[in-house]
């Protein structure tokens, strides 16, 4: 009977171990592998956050990509003027805050600053190399972000940004 009583204690001990590595506030049993992949920030609770703020954010990207000389050229000299060009990319940003993985995705064109939609510019396919070495190069010097949480703890995410400029005389009134 001691071994039995014995074996109960242990299994009590061990769930509650368990219960206390592996459970969410309420004591609930979560299983943490669903925390170690990589999520899709748009679809995170609270997706990654740039610690100095959005507006930072944009002017680090503006002072540190450095070809904006090569998309300028070649949106000008395509006649793609009097429009929005997005240099679009993506990074993920660990549950530590640290930013890697950086990839190039596409050039594109829209009208509208605000619009979720946009054209690519299949001009720059032939560019991508360079482009992705651009954008290895803008998150060289990146600052630690705050990370995103899923279910309140810290994960990795991958977030997809872009760096927009208006390219013609004057941007149209009221964006």
């Amino acid at each position: 009977m001691r071994k039995v009583y014995l074996f109960l204690v242990c299994v009590m001990a061990l769930s509650l171990v368990k219960a206390q590595d592996g459970g969410d506030r309420m004591g609930n049993l979560v299983d943490t592998r669903f925390f170690d992949r990589l999520f899709e920030a748009r679809y995170m609770d609270k997706p990654p956050v740039f610690t100095f703020g959005a507006d930072s954010l944009k002017r680090y990207y503006f002072r540190n990509f450095p070809a904006f000389d090569t998309v300028l050229a070649q949106t000008v000299s395509r006649g793609d003027t009097a429009m929005y060009i997005r240099i679009c990319f993506s990074f993920t940003v660990d549950r530590n805050g640290f930013v890697g993985q950086p990839e190039f995705d596409r050039v594109a064109i829209t009208r509208n600053p605000k619009s979720d939609q946009a054209r690519t510019l299949k001009y720059f396919n032939s560019q991508k190399d360079y482009f992705d070495k651009a954008i290895k190069q803008l998150f060289l010097k990146m600052p630690q972000w705050r990370p995103g949480l899923q279910s309140n703890r810290p994960v990795d995410a991958r977030v997809e940004d872009y760096l927009q400029i208006w390219v013609g005389i004057n941007p149209p009134s009221g964006t």
